[in-house]
């Protein structure tokens, strides 16, 4: 049995973009992360705590500063560079990730992830003004 936490977070990330939370059930998800019930409740607890893991992880982590921005750039050009790269690696590793034959098709599914988030995940809103504020 497959206990290792990212692994488990990126099977279900990739669960969440293709469908939305209401129609990923306990047993697609089981089939996802190949866990049983009582592994994911074990992990997570519940399927909520997992959704909210996810987005933790692909969402809001992903948007920290810290791995948008070099501070100790030293002129505006490199670090417009560096962001624009770290965009492509982003929309990049998304695209893998979600095993979208397109950027567009990607996106689309990206988008409706965060709005499941907005949806289900308590205090998501709040969580996500904190992050763009830093």
């Amino acid at each position: 049995m497959k206990t290792n936490r990212d692994q488990i977070l990126q099977d279900a990330f990739v669960l969440f973009m293709q469908m939305n939370y209401e129609k990923a059930s306990f047993a697609k998800l089981q089939e996802a992360t190949r866990l049983t019930s009582a592994g994911i409740t074990h992990h997570f607890g519940n399927k909520l705590n997992l959704f909210i893991a996810v987005v933790d992880k692909y969402f809001l982590e992903a948007q920290t500063y810290s791995n948008k921005f070099d501070l100790q750039c030293s002129t505006l050009q490199e670090f417009i560079d560096i962001y624009i790269e770290g965009i492509e690696n982003t929309v990049d590793r998304l695209k893998s990730l979600s095993r979208q034959q397109s950027v567009r098709e990607g996106s689309r599914n990206y988008y409706q992830f965060l709005n499941q988030a907005c949806l289900y995940y308590p205090g998501f809103e709040e969580k996500c003004f904190a992050v763009f504020q830093r």
